[in-house]
């Protein structure tokens, strides 16, 4: 309840699933990802709230964002986090490090 999801973009190649592009936004509240197929290497998967960016490859997670921080808990694989001042500009080009988060990290 109370929580605002937007999806900005969706794209999908036909010939490789796994090429899809997707960028969303939780503008505040809880939202739980499961992306079950892998993104492939033309691909992106992105969430973004008030102040973070988080990129997928193939994982469980959830994202709660209020006012004050953003929670991601990661419950299977690895999701990697940008602080959304770090990628102001780079659209959807944008590829977060390779550096994994625990679960329960706090933004």
């Amino acid at each position: 309840p109370s929580s605002l999801f937007k999806i900005n973009s969706i794209e999908q190649d036909a010939k490789n699933k796994g090429d899809r592009k997707v960028d969303i936004a939780l503008e505040q509240g809880t939202a739980r990802s499961v992306i079950r197929e892998k993104i492939g290497s033309k691909g992106f998967w992105h969430l973004k709230t008030k102040s973070a960016v988080m990129g997928v490859r193939g994982t469980e997670f959830v994202v709660n964002a209020s006012q004050s921080a953003q929670k991601v808990t990661v419950l299977e694989g690895s999701v990697a986090v940008a602080d959304v001042r770090s990628v102001a500009g780079l659209g959807a080009d944008f590829k977060p490090g390779s550096s994994q988060l625990p679960a329960d990290t706090q933004l």
